[in-house]
């Protein structure tokens, strides 16, 4: 269990930086990092913060709200959480850990706001006002998803969206829109995207009033 002052409610950053340092503490134990795989496990292994716990599993397991996938094992080795099937060289020792404790220092810092939209948008993050801070707006939220539907149509393997990545598509498109409505207004380039991405969330789930509205506004 992740240790801290007592009455405090450690933020998400505190909360990962504590994870990190007992995940540390049990690679100093073990020296080799595929020895913290649970007996058993196939496949890629996560290193989940849950519950305020540093957990070990299967990747294939479902990530629920609220849990922060810090990294990954395979073949031994240490991965990166927007790489589990990738392995760093030389990242099969204890010290490896401190690749994951700059990489997530990076993350937080907002060194990596690109890395940190792929994380929320995988699941990886929880969707907390805190990764907000973290360099992810709206905007960086939806070039993402609009780069995903414009490269799933090019391969034929459309986006295939969870409940957590439309709420973070809608709730991304109501500010995003809010935002221009209370500026200069839309430029064509713009309102074209927007469109496009209302037209495509609008397949998979409930618009609502606003957006519909919005729909209707852009309507060429």
């Amino acid at each position: 269990m992740i240790k801290h002052t007592p009455g405090a409610s450690p933020n998400l950053s505190t909360q990962i930086f504590l994870a990190l340092d007992e995940l540390q503490t049990r690679a100093d134990e073990v020296y080799w990092i595929g020895r913290l795989v649970p007996n058993g496990l196939k496949g890629i292994a996560v290193i989940v913060l849950s519950q305020g716990q540093v957990v070990i599993r299967s990747s294939e397991l479902p990530i629920t709200n609220g849990e922060v996938i810090l990294g990954g094992i395979r073949n031994g080795g240490l991965s990166l959480p927007n790489e589990l099937s990738i392995v760093g060289r030389h990242l099969n020792k204890a010290d490896a850990i401190e690749v994951l404790r700059r990489y997530w220092g990076e993350i937080i810092s907002g060194e990596r706001s690109h890395e940190a939209t792929n994380l929320l948008l995988s699941g990886h993050l929880p969707n907390s006002s805190e990764v907000r801070n973290w360099g992810v707006t709206a905007e960086s939220i939806l070039d993402e998803v609009l780069m995903d539907i414009e490269f799933g149509s090019l391969i034929d393997t459309p986006v295939a969206p969870d409940t957590h990545y439309l709420s973070l598509v809608k709730d991304s498109l109501l500010e995003y829109c809010s935002k221009v409505s209370g500026g200069d207004g839309w430029s064509p380039r713009y309102a074209a995207q927007t469109r496009k991405l209302i037209d495509w969330l609008g397949k998979h789930t409930e618009l609502g009033p606003k957006l519909e509205r919005i729909r209707r506004t852009l309507a060429p």
